[in-house]
C-alpha cells in the first residue's frame, strides 16, 4: 500500500489523483470521541495518510494530507492524532493540519501512547521517549535493558505517571514516567513474547495476551493471575473488553477468527471464524454500545453488532477492498470503475466517494472458490435483461457471468462438456483449462479460447454452448493446435478473430465458423486487445513488442517496439487515437497511433497489472503488483496545453519498418495557416492594405526637442525591412543551393520552409528567378518538390508549393525546356498520388454507408 501513495510520475499528460479501495492496512485502528459533535471515531492508517469514518455508518469523514513516508504507527485522544513515520512523529490537529513534528529517534517508532499532556513513543530499540505535546519539547528519555524488545504498552487506570510494557521475552515491567524507575517486574509469561494489553472494566486489572495464545487476566497490584484462557487460533494480536453491562472480552488472533468469552463463567462462548482473511489489527467494544469494531490487514474494516441474545456475533456495517492484489481494471462508465483481485472477487469502486463502492461477490462453483479472476470482458448492452461481464480464472474450464447492475455473481457458470471427468462429477483442471475471453458487441455471445486449441460460442442468456470453430488442419476438431491467447469478434459478428502461440492469427466467419483467412506473425502472441469502433486489434508480443492489425482488411497497420521488459497489459482509449501499455520495466507508455509515436512515460515504482481509460478520456486506472488500491490519474491535456510530440528517447522508440506504405500518402501535420492561404496571398495583402494613409504625428511641446522625425524613421523601417528581406533571400537561396549538391537530402529544405511565415514563403518564391532571367533555382526548387512527393509524406503543403510557383512563374517556366521536364515529372506524381487517394477515400465513404444502412 505505500507504494501507491509514492507513486513517480514523470509524465506531461498523466498526474497522480488518488488511490481506490483501500480501507485499512495491518497496523489497528484507534477510535477518538469527538466532544462537539457527540460522535465516535475510528481512524485507519493506510499507507502514508490516514482515514477517518465515523461510528454510525462508517461514512469516510476526513482523509489527511500525506506523510513523507508510509505510517508505521498511530495513536489518539480527543484532541491530536499522532502517527509515527520511519523515525519522526507528526502531530495532527483536525485531522490535516501538522501542530507539532518531533523528531529524536535514531530507529523507526513502532509504538505510540497519549499520556495527558504528553506523548509516550518507542522505537524499534526499545528506546523511550516522553514528548510534552504541546511544546514539542522531549520531556524524559528511558533506556531500557537491551534484551527487553518492547512489543507493546499500557496505561493502567488510576495509575498515575504509570506505564507497563510487555516485552518479546514475556516479561512484563511497570514504570514510573516521572521519575524513570522502574517499579515492578512481572515474570508469568518468561520466553513467551506477549502481543496484547488491554485496561479491563475492573481497576488494577488487565488483560495479556501472548504469541502462543495464552490470555490470562493479571492484577497488577497483587501480582497475581485472576483467570487463564488459550485460544487455539494460533498468537493473541488484540483484547478488548465489553463496556455495556456485559462481562464479555473479545480476542484477535493472527488467523483471521474473533474469539468471544464470558469472564464470568471463564468459558469461551463463541468464536466468529474468519471474521477477516488475514490478522486482526485491533479490536475495540464502543462504550456503553454493543457494537465491536475490527479492522484487518486483508483491507477491511467491520462493526460487529451484539444484540437480541446473540452472543457470536453479527456483521452490521462493512467498508472493504481487494483482500489481494488487484489484477484487471476497467471502466463502467466515466465514473466507476470494475476491478478483479487475486481474492477471486469483483469490485465497483466508484471516482466521487466511496459510499457508492460496492463489492459484487467472490466467484464461487460448487461451493468452493475458483481461482484468481486474471481477465474479464463485460458489455451493457443487454445487462437489463441477462449477464453483462465474463470473467476468466487462473488456470480453470470454468468462466464465470457477473450481473453489475444487481451487485452480484451471473446465473451461469459456463465450462464445456468435454472438460468434465466422464462418469464423475469433476472438471479437468490441471491440464485444461480456459486462456481467453470475449462477449459480443451485441451482449448474446460469449467467446472462450483454451489452451487446448478449442475455441467456443457460448449464449450468455442461458449457457448453452452454440458451437465450435474447427480448423480442418487441426485435429480433434479444434481451432488452433495450440494455446489460444486471444479472442476478439467485431462490432457487427461478422468476423472472429483468434491468435494462438504458434504465431498464427485467424480470421472465421462468425456465423457459419468457416476459416477465411490466416496470417502469420514474426512472434508468440501473448494477448490481445481489440476495439470495436476503429475494427483494430492489438496483438501483444513475447518480444516486448506489439503489433496492430485492421480486422476487415487483414492487414498489418502499425508495429511498436521499445519496451525492455514484458508487455503485462495495454489498452485502448475511446477514439483509438491512443495505446497505453505497461511492461516488467515499471513503465507505463502511451502510444499514438496515428503518428506511430511514442508521446508519454509514466514511471511507476511497481509493475502495472491493469491499465483501463475512462471512456471521457478524463481518468486512467491503474493496478499494480502486490497492491490492492487502484491509483487513479488524471488527464492534464484537456485542461492544460501540453505537447504530444515525440519522446526523444534511445530506449524507447516506434519502429515502423515492417509497415507497408506504398498504397498510403501522409499528410503533414503543420498548423492550416502555414499553407492554405499561399495562392490568396494577393487578395489577403489587398485586403489588409491600409485605408487611409499613415498620418504625421503631432508635434511636441516645445521645451522637448525632436531629434528623429518621422520621415527618418519610415526609412530605417524601410531599409530594415529591406535588410532582412535581402538576408532571408541569400540564406534560402543557400539552403537550396545545399540540397542541389545532394539531391536525396530535402530534409534541410523543408525544415527552413517551416520557420517561414506565409508572407516570407511567397516573397521566396517570387524571386527564385533572378534579374538575368535566370530559371536555375526554379529547377532546384522543382527538383525539392519532387523528392518530397517521392516521400508520399506532406502531401497538401507540398502541392500548395507547386500551385504558388505556377501562379507566379508560369510565364517564365513555359519558355524553358529543362523547367517543362521536372513540370511533367510532377505532374505525373502527383496524379498517381491523387488517384491512390481518391480511390482510398471512396472506399471508406463506401464502408462508412454500409455501417450506417446495414441491419444488425
Amino acid at each position: 500500500m505505500t507504494n501507491l501513495e509514492n507513486q513517480s510520475n514523470g509524465s506531461r499528460i498523466f498526474k497522480k489523483y488518488k488511490t481506490l479501495g483501500l480501507i485499512s492496512s495491518h497496523i489497528g485502528h484507534v477510535t477518538r470521541f469527538h466532544k462537539t459533535h457527540a460522535k465516535h471515531y475510528v481512524i485507519v492508517a493506510v499507507g502514508n495518510s490516514f482515514k477517518s469514518y465515523n461510528c454510525d455508518k462508517l461514512g469516510l469523514c476526513q482523509i489527511s494530507n500525506p506523510c513523507p513516508s508510509a505510517i508505521t504507527c498511530i495513536a489518539a485522544d480527543s484532541f491530536y492524532i499522532y502517527v509515527g513515520c520511519e523515525n519522526v512523529i507528526y502531530v495532527y490537529k483536525a485531522g490535516r493540519q501538522v501542530l507539532q513534528v518531533l523528531e529524536g529517534h535514531e530507529c523507526d517508532v513502532h509504538l505510540l501512547l497519549p499520556f495527558g499532556k504528553h506523548l509516550i513513543s518507542v522505537d524499534a530499540s526499545s528506546h523511550v521517549k516522553v514528548w510534552h505535546i504541546t511544546s514539542g519539547e522531549l520531556y524524559v528519555s528511558l533506556n531500557l535493558n537491551e534484551s527487553f524488545g518492547i512489543s507493546t504498552l499500557l496505561h493502567p487506570s488510576t495509575y498515575v505517571n504509570k506505564v507497563v510494557f510487555g516485552s518479546d521475552n514475556g516479561l512484563l515491567q511497570l514504570w514510573n514516567i516521572s521519575k524513570g524507575k522502574m517499579l515492578a517486574e512481572f515474570s508469568h509469561w518468561k520466553d513467551n513474547a506477549i502481543t496484547a494489553l488491554q485496561q479491563s472494566t475492573a481497576v488494577d486489572v488487565i488483560g495479556i495476551g501472548t504469541e502462543n495464545g495464552d490470555i490470562a487476566l493479571f492484577n497488577l497490584r497483587y501480582d497475581a493471575i485472576i483467570l487463564k484462557l488459550h485460544s487455539e487460533y494460533g498468537s493473541v494480536t488484540s483484547i478488548s473488553f465489553r463496556m455495556d453491562g456485559h462481562e464479555h472480552m473479545a480476542t484477535g488472533t493472527v488467523m483471521g477468527h474473533i474469539c468471544l468469552w464470558d469472564l464470568a463463567e471463564k468459558v469461551s462462548i463463541g468464536i466468529m471464524e474468519h471474521a477477516h482473511t488475514k490478522a486482526v489489527g485491533a479490536l475495540t467494544f464502543l462504550p456503553s454500545q454493543p457494537l465491536l469494531l475490527s479492522n484487518s490487514s486483508d483491507n477491511s474494516l467491520k462493526i460487529w453488532a451484539f444484540d437480541k441474545g446473540n452472543s457470536s456475533g453479527r456483521l452490521l456495517r462493512e467498508r472493504s477492498g481487494h483482500a489481494g492484489p488487484s489484477t484487471k481494471v476497467a471502466f463502467y462508465n466515466d465514473m466507476s470503475i470494475i476491478s478483479a483481485g487475486c481474492d477471486s472477487t469483483v469490485r465497483k469502486f466508484s471516482c466521487e466517494h466511496v459510499s457508492s463502492d460496492k463489492p459484487l461477490g467472490k466467484a464461487m462453483y460448487r461451493n468452493t472458490v475458483l481461482p484468481a479472476i486474471c481477465d474479464f470482458h463485460m458489455n451493457d448492452v443487454r445487462e437489463g435483461q441477462w449477464d453483462g461481464a465474463v470473467a476468466l480464472h487462473y488456470r480453470n474450464p470454468v468462466v464465470t457471468t457477473w450481473n453489475i447492475p444487481k451487485g452480484r455473481m451471473g446465473s451461469h457458470k459456463i465450462v464445456h462438456e468435454r472438460f468434465r471427468v466422464k462418469g464423475f462429477d469433476k472438471l479437468k483442471t490441471k491440464t485444461h483449462y480456459a486462456s481467453s475471453v470475449f462477449l459480443t458487441s451485441c451482449g448474446n455471445f460469449c467467446v472462450i479460447g483454451h489452451n487446448t486449441g478449442h475455441v467456443d460460442v457460448h449464449n450468455v442468456q442461458s449457457g448453452i454452448h452454440r458451437g465450435s470453430f474447427v480448423d480442418n488442419a487441426c485435429k480433434k476438431s479444434k481451432a488452433h493446435c495450440c494455446s489460444v491467447t486471444g479472442i476478439a469478434v467485431d462490432s457487427l459478428n461478422q468476423i472472429t478473430v483468434s491468435v494462438g502461440t504458434n504465431k498464427e492469427v485467424k480470421f472465421w466467419k462468425f456465423k457459419s465458423k468457416l476459416l477465411l483467412d490466416v496470417a502469420k506473425i514474426e512472434h508468440p502472441p501473448s494477448f490481445v486487445r481489440f476495439h470495436s469502433e476503429t475494427g483494430m486489434i492489438v496483438i501483444v508480443l513475447d518480444n516486448f513488442s506489439f503489433i496492430i492489425m485492421d480486422v476487415i482488411s487483414r492487414k498489418l497497420v502499425r508495429s511498436f517496439s521499445g519496451h525492455t521488459g514484458a508487455i503485462i497489459d495495454c489498452c485502448w482509449n475511446s477514439d483509438g487515437k491512443w495505446i497505453l501499455t505497461s511492461s516488467n520495466d515499471c513503465d507505463i507508455c502511451i502510444w499514438d497511433v496515428p503518428s506511430g509515436c511514442l508521446v508519454d512515460r509514466i514511471e511507476v515504482n511497481t509493475i502495472a497489472t491493469g491499465l483501463a481509460i475512462s471512456p471521457n478520456c478524463n481518468l486512467l486506472a491503474t493496478a499494480h503488483v502486490e497492491e490492492t488500491g487502484i491509483c487513479l490519474w488524471t488527464n492534464m491535456s484537456l485542461s492544460d496545453p501540453v505537447s504530444l510530440h515525440s519522446l526523444d528517447d534511445n530506449n524507447l522508440s516506434v519502429s515502423t519498418d515492417s509497415i507497408e506504405m506504398h498504397d498510403l500518402v501522409c499528410l503533414s501535420d503543420w498548423p492550416v495557416s502555414k499553407w492554405q492561404g499561399l495562392m490568396t496571398s494577393d487578395v489577403i495583402r489587398a485586403r489588409n492594405k491600409p485605408i487611409a494613409p499613415p498620418k504625421a504625428p503631432e508635434s511636441a511641446p516645445f521645451f522637448l526637442p525632436s531629434l528623429v522625425t518621422s520621415d527618418v524613421i519610415e526609412q530605417k523601417v524601410s531599409n530594415s525591412d529591406t535588410q532582412m528581406a535581402n538576408m532571408s533571400t541569400s540564406r534560402f537561396v543557400q539552403v537550396l543551393e545545399n540540397f542541389d549538391k545532394n539531391l536525396t537530402d530535402s530534409k534541410a529544405v523543408f525544415d527552413f520552409m517551416e520557420k517561414l511565415q506565409p508572407s516570407t514563403v511567397d516573397f521566396e518564391i517570387q524571386n527564385l528567378i533572378d534579374w538575368h532571367g535566370s530559371c536555375s533555382h526554379v529547377i532546384i526548387f522543382m527538383n525539392f518538390l519532387e523528392a518530397e512527393l517521392s516521400k508520399k509524406k506532406n502531401f497538401e503543403v507540398v502541392n500548395a508549393y507547386l500551385g504558388l510557383l505556377m501562379k507566379k512563374h508560369a510565364g517564365a517556366i513555359s519558355l524553358d525546356e529543362n523547367v517543362l521536364i521536372c513540370v511533367q515529372r510532377i505532374l505525373t506524381m502527383v496524379e498517381e498520388a491523387k488517384f491512390t487517394m481518391t480511390g482510398l477515400i471512396n472506399q471508406n465513404l463506401s464502408v462508412v454507408n454500409y455501417i450506417k444502412t446495414a441491419l444488425l
